[in-house]
């Protein structure tokens, strides 16, 4: 058996064995630790709702980026055809540096393009990059499935009737929360218990179909309230149904795209050239100067010809201030307005022509109707412009409040402005409706389009359904929205557009 004084020494021994560990193990952490960090990405890109790109649409664009200084995101874009060649779009924004995490959330219109290359620059250093190709341009739309466990779930998207669709399987995290970003989206399939109550809205608003497997009664309160007790409710330009309702067909004005609404609007020029002078004007006024300057050089002299020399610089400088056109650039606007319950999806598009050649500028979020090269950044877009040429631009699509409200044949306008225009596909027209007032629908005068905005009516029923009703606001400050609105004069009764401009979440669609 040990002394005492050897137990003493051993005891002495091991706390720095100990403390060797101890260090060994510590060590092992912070580069475990650092590690991680070391692995995990200091900036990141997703384009399109879980980083599936719909071309022809918008789409939502999220940059994050982690301890980074000031930094700047630059996508270009190739949207030129093999014939054509190279066109590029060139986006670009300034990222804010600094210690945690940044997140830069737009929504981009993406148009079929050759190729898509992006970038992070942090100084002179690259963090991060990445492009795609040719082949990622796809148009086919996305079905999303939100799903709380990976069950196999065959075939959803064709039996919710989009079977052109592409599946995927999407996080709650996935999803935004602007009705932009569905641009490309027709349908939302929910098994999941508890669904971010914001996506959902942007959703529906946007004109995705949402289908809530369960009923009702299965979901919380707040989303239980947006398809009410018989599980089907309008809700801006798209719809929810849950549990057996989710069989229900579309009819009214779900059945169409907003963004072919917006197109058909646009069937008609939204500006003009201004008018030239008459040409029986120029040959009276050259008839007059000549016989001016005939009578000057015949009895003037050298005096005469002087004379008529600045009579030809008067003459000039007058018939350009007559006839110069009031500006370089002339611009119109229109927007289409579907209105489903307490919101209404408004898509908006705007027309400049220029008479000189320029670069055009418009809001940082615009995007041009046809493929073509331009620069962004974050505070504008900049397009060049060959003279007396045109440009028409999208603006993101918004949720705004519903101006009016529908029920049976009672239209109530709950708006600050005038109703004009009111007109019902397959009624005809129907007196304006001030704001507050109530007007009951009634057989009109079919065909009697309003003159503003020019041709849009005529265009627009061509598309809608019998019952829809249009009436136009805005129009007095040149900011003109067609409303659309769903009513049970031409619809199945009890179908899920029924007294949609009425129904809100929590009533019965």
């Amino acid at each position: 058996m040990p002394s005492p004084r050897a137990q003493l020494v051993t005891t002495a021994r091991r706390p720095p064995r100990a403390r060797a560990a101890l260090a060994a193990c510590v060590a092992l952490l912070a580069g475990a630790w650092a590690g991680a960090l070391a692995a995990e990405p200091q900036a990141s890109v997703v384009l399109g709702v879980g980083n599936q790109v719909v071309a022809g649409a918008w789409n939502p664009l999220r940059v994050v980026t982690r301890d980074l200084p000031a930094s700047t995101f630059t996508a270009v874009l190739d949207v030129g055809t093999l014939k054509g060649g190279a066109v590029d779009v060139t986006i670009t924004h300034e990222l804010p540096g600094g210690g945690g995490v940044h997140a830069l959330e737009t929504d981009l219109f993406v148009p079929p393009f050759r190729s898509v290359a992006w970038r992070v620059v942090s100084g002179d250093r690259v963090v991060a990059s990445g492009s795609l190709g040719s082949r990622d341009s796809d148009e086919r739309p996305l079905a999303l499935l939100l799903q709380e466990r990976g069950a196999a779930l065959p075939d959803l998207a064709g039996a919710a009737g989009w079977p052109d669709a592409r599946l995927v399987e999407v996080a709650p995290s996935d999803l935004p929360i602007t009705p932009a970003a569905y641009g490309g989206v027709v349908g939302l399939i929910v098994d999941h218990p508890a669904p971010p109550l914001e996506a959902l809205v942007a959703a529906a608003v946007a004109g995705v179909k949402v289908v809530l497997l369960e009923a009702p009664a299965a979901y919380p309160a707040p989303v239980a309230s947006l398809v009410g007790e018989r599980g089907a409710a309008r809700l801006g330009a798209g719809w929810l149904v849950a549990g057996a309702a989710r069989g229900a067909p579309a009819t009214g004005l779900v059945t169409v795209r907003p963004l072919e609404l917006l197109t058909a609007a646009l069937a008609e020029p939204l500006v003009a050239p201004p008018e030239p002078v008459p040409f029986r004007t120029v040959l009276i006024g050259a008839a007059v100067y000549a016989a001016a300057l005939l009578v000057l050089l015949r009895f003037g002299g050298q005096q005469g010809l002087i004379s008529a020399v600045l009579v030809a610089g008067l003459a000039g400088a007058l018939a350009w201030a007559l006839a110069r056109p009031a500006a370089a650039q002339f611009e119109g606007g229109v927007a289409v307005g579907v209105v489903g319950g307490p919101l209404a999806l408004v898509h908006e598009a705007r027309e400049r022509l220029t008479l000189p050649s320029a670069r055009l500028e418009f809001e940082p979020t615009a995007a041009p109707a046809l493929p073509r090269g331009y620069d962004a950044d974050d505070r504008r877009v900049s397009i060049p412009t060959d003279a007396w040429r045109n440009v028409i631009v999208w603006l993101p699509p918004r949720a705004v409040a519903s101006p009016l409200t529908v029920s049976g044949t009672r239209l109530v306008n709950v708006s600050a402005a005038p109703l004009v225009g009111v007109y019902v596909v397959g009624l005809g027209a129907q007196p304006d409706v001030a704001p507050g007032a109530v007007v009951t629908l009634a057989p009109g005068e079919e065909g009697a389009f309003p003159p503003t905005p020019p041709g849009v009516y005529a265009a627009l029923t061509q598309l809608l359904p019998a019952g829809t009703v249009l009436a136009t606001s805005g129009c007095e400050s040149g900011a003109c929205v067609v409303w659309l609105a769903d009513t049970d004069l031409g619809g199945a009764p009890g179908g899920p557009h029924a007294g949609a401009g009425a129904a809100g979440p929590g009533a019965e669609p």
